[in-house]
Order: C-alpha cells, then structure tokens, then sequence
C-alpha cells in the first residue's frame, strides 16, 4: 500500500487513476499531509498556483524495493508528477517513519477478520501525530472515529460486519492510500510427503493440521540414502 499524506489525498482526488503495475499482498503507499491546494496541468506536468511541478517523494529501507517501485515513477511521470525514491539505512528509515517525517511510505495492511481496538492505532485523530502509530497518513476525521468506536462497541457479528464496511467506506473517500495489490495465494514448496486435509483455513496454510504419510517419507528416505 502506497500510504498518502493528510492533506495530499485532496491532491489525488483531482488526479487520473494511476496503474500500479505491480502486485503485492494487501500493500499500499501512504501519504502524509501536505498542500492543500490542487494541482493543474500544463504544458505536460503538474503544476502548483506559481507554476512549480508536483514533486513526490517516497522513503524506502530496502533496495530491492527500489526497482519494484520504478513501474509507479513512471506512471506518474505520465501525468506530470516527479518522483523521487529516497533510500534510508534501517535506522533512519524507522526514526522518520517512527516520527512521520515524510511524504510517502510503502506499507504492508494487515487486518483482522475480527476488528477491533487496533483500528484506533491505524485510522484514530487520537492517534494522527502519536509517535509509533500505525496512523501513518496522520487521519484526523471525525467520522472515522466515530465509526472506529461503532465497530469496537458492536455485540454481534453482523454489527461489526456492517460498521466495518462503513468505515472501509469512508476510509477509501479519504484517499489516504493507493493500493498497490494483493495475492491470494501462497507460494511455497514441499515434499509430496506431506498431506493436508480436504477442508483448509481460509487465510493461512495451517502448517498444524499436515501430516506426513509414512509410506511416500520411506520412500522418499529411501531415494535419498540411495
């Protein structure tokens, strides 16, 4: 997930969709507050009220990350916007991460089925400028905390089921982040010795209800001693 700033998402509410071309499980960019004047376009790039091109900037810690970001920088680059991938050794990277002194990060979003006291962390004003937060794009809206506390304060499945697409929904018209894919599947090798029951866990592999066949792991061993 690209996270955007507070502030920048009103920037992109008036900007085309831009493709990716990239996939990774549940991750975005986020954004942190910035102008909140609209950019325009002229003369092949996006310009502010005296003329000056939008610029980004995303801080990584990673350089293999780096060439994946590239197919992003240049879809920007289509519609005018410059993009600067800024590299940070592990510990600059979480002191400004921890601190929000940035413009842009690149974050993996990981939910639970069952929502809860967690969201405060994520979307909560409370926490907007709280060091360590996971409020990375620094949320400061009072309908977001109001639904944070509808589906903590839900009794039943089907209440938390409905505030969580309202606040999914509200969430989404902030455009705090832009998605940058998702995976539904695991990519994993094994030996065929191992058996998994028919019936398996939604959103894990659920490695403790495999078993090993004893006749393929003798022949298997036996391969191998050969």
């Amino acid at each position: 997930t690209i996270i955007l700033s507070r502030g920048f998402t009103d920037v992109f509410k008036k900007i085309p969709f831009i493709p990716c071309g990239f996939l990774w499980c549940i991750s975005s960019f986020f954004i942190y507050p910035l102008s909140k004047n609209f950019p325009t376009y002229k003369n092949g790039k996006m310009v502010d009220e005296k003329g000056k091109q939008l610029s980004l900037e995303i801080i990584i810690s990673s350089k293999s990350l780096e060439k994946d970001l590239l197919p992003f920088k240049k879809s920007l680059e289509r519609i005018g916007i410059d993009f600067n991938i800024k590299l940070l050794d592990s510990s600059s990277y979480v002191e400004k991460v921890r601190n929000k002194e940035y413009m842009m990060i690149y974050s993996l979003m990981r939910q639970s089925n069952s929502p809860g006291n967690e969201q405060r962390s994520m979307w909560h004003s409370a926490t907007a400028m709280e060091k360590g937060s996971r409020n990375y794009s620094a949320i400061k809206n009072q309908a977001v905390d109001n639904l944070i506390e509808k589906v903590i304060a839900s009794k039943t499945r089907q209440e938390i089921i409905n505030y969580t697409k309202a606040l999914d929904w509200v969430l989404k018209q902030g455009y705090y982040v832009i998605p940058a894919g998702y995976s539904d599947e695991w990519k994993i090798s094994y030996w065929d010795k191992f058996y998994r029951p028919d019936i398996t866990p939604l959103y894990a592999l659920g490695f403790n209800t495999w078993w090993i066949n004893e006749d393929r792991n003798n022949e298997i061993n036996r391969l191998v001693n050969k």
